[in-house]
């Protein structure tokens, strides 16, 4: 969803832009991905951007994989 300036419901906001996407996880809405910027910029790269974000983010929450200690614990094999 994009939102440029006077689109926006909220007045203070009418010379920006917000674009955002929500993130999903079982099939419900659990947040959104969004930018805050000005009216002029390179819409479809921030577009491209926010669709990857939000994908990938939606992946994530969606993974019914276990965190293994490693990761829980924030150590990899190259921490020592």
């Amino acid at each position: 969803r994009v939102l440029i300036g006077r689109e926006n419901p909220l007045g203070t906001m009418e010379n920006s832009t917000l674009i955002f996407k929500p993130v999903k996880s079982a099939g419900k809405t659990i947040g959104a991905i969004g930018i805050i910027g000005p009216t002029r910029m390179d819409y479809p790269r921030v577009m491209a951007m926010i669709n990857e974000l939000s994908r990938s983010a939606s992946e994530l929450m969606n993974d019914s994989r276990p965190v293994t200690r490693e990761l829980q614990s924030g150590k990899t094999d190259d921490s020592v």
